[in-house]
C-alpha cells in the first residue's frame, strides 16, 4: 500500500494510515474521529487538511409573501483573499434555493449532489419537490455523512403552498430548524444580533395557538403560526444590507461584493450585486 508505505504523505499521515490499516477504529467516528484518537505525537502536530473554512456569511429572511437570500461573494483562508467573487446562492428548483459557505470544496459536492437528487426525484414523481421537502433530503444526506461531515453551514429559501416565505437553518450534520430570521457563516456573531430586532409573529398568536391544546376534538398543530417576520420587503434589504455591511467593517472573512436573491409571490425570482465599500 502506497498509502501506508509514506510515498508522498507526511510522517503524521503516515502514522494515521497505519492505524487506519490495522483496524483501530474501534471508536467509531469515522476518519476524524480516528485522527481524534490518535496521539499528538503521531500526529506531527498537524490539523486534519480535510477541513478548510474559506469564510462566507449567507442570512435568510422569511416574510409575509416574500424570502430574501444574501450572502457575501469573497473567498478567503486566513489572511488571504482567494477570491472576490464566489456565488453562495444556488438554485434547486423555480422556487427554492440553497444559500452555503464553509469549505468551498465540499460545498461544491454537497451541491451536486442535491441537484441530482432533487433532479430524479422530479422526473419520479413529475413534479418539483416543496422547500419544506427540500429542507428535509438536506438534512438527511448531512446526517448520513455525520461521521466525516461536509464542512458546510447551509440556508434553505423558497415560497410554502400560501406563497409566504420559508427559511430552513441547518448545522453541518443535518440539524435543521425553520426559522423567521437565520445566519450561517463565518460572520454569524457580528450578524445575527443586527437582525434581532425583527419582529416576528406576535405573542397574541402564540398565545392562541397553544390554547388549543385545550379544545377538545381541535387539532392543536393544524394551524402553527408561520415562521415570519412582521415587516415589509424593503425593511427587510435595508436591514440585511446594513447588518452585512457593519460586519463586513470587523471581519476581514466578509466583504466586497452582496450577493441578493429576492423570492415573491406571483414573481419571478430576483437578484442583484452590490460592491462593498472595501472592494
Amino acid at each position: 500500500c502506497d498509502l501506508a508505505s509514506g510515498m508522498g504523505v507526511s510522517p503524521g499521515w503516515r502514522a494515521l494510515a497505519w492505524l487506519a490499516v490495522v483496524g483501530s477504529c474501534e471508536g467509531g467516528g469515522g476518519l476524524l474521529g480516528l485522527w481524534q484518537r490518535t496521539p499528538l505525537a503521531l500526529r506531527g502536530g498537524e490539523a486534519p487538511p480535510m477541513y478548510e473554512n474559506h469564510g462566507g456569511t449567507v442570512v435568510g429572511v422569511a416574510g409575509q409573501g416574500f424570502a430574501v437570500l444574501a450572502a457575501d461573494t469573497r473567498l478567503s483562508k486566513g489572511f488571504s483573499i482567494l477570491s472576490r467573487n464566489v456565488t453562495r446562492i444556488h438554485q434547486l428548483t423555480e422556487s427554492v434555493y440553497l444559500g452555503i459557505s464553509g469549505c468551498q470544496a465540499d460545498a461544491d459536492a454537497l451541491k451536486n449532489l442535491l441537484d441530482l437528487s432533487i433532479a430524479e426525484y422530479t422526473l419520479t414523481q413529475g413534479s418539483p419537490p416543496s422547500v419544506s421537502a427540500v429542507a428535509r433530503l438536506l438534512s438527511t444526506m448531512l446526517y448520513q455523512r455525520r461521521q466525516m461531515p461536509y464542512y458546510t453551514f447551509c440556508l434553505v429559501a423558497g415560497l410554502d403552498a400560501d406563497g409566504d416565505g420559508s427559511v430552513f437553518s441547518f448545522d453541518a450534520i443535518g440539524s435543521f430548524e425553520k426559522v423567521s430570521v437565520a445566519c450561517v457563516g463565518g460572520s454569524q456573531i457580528l450578524v445575527l444580533p443586527l437582525l434581532d430586532d425583527f419582529n416576528t409573529t406576535s405573542d397574541e398568536a402564540s398565545e392562541a395557538f397553544f390554547q388549543r391544546w385545550e379544545r377538545p376534538g381541535v387539532s392543536p398543530t393544524r394551524q402553527r403560526p408561520k415562521r415570519t417576520v412582521n415587516a415589509s420587503l424593503e425593511m427587510a434589504l435595508s436591514r440585511v444590507r446594513n447588518a452585512m455591511e457593519a460586519a463586513s467593517e470587523r471581519d476581514i472573512r466578509l466583504g466586497d461584493s452582496l450577493e441578493t436573491l429576492v423570492l415573491q409571490r406571483s414573481q419571478p425570482p430576483a437578484s442583484r450585486g452590490e460592491r462593498g465599500k472595501d472592494s
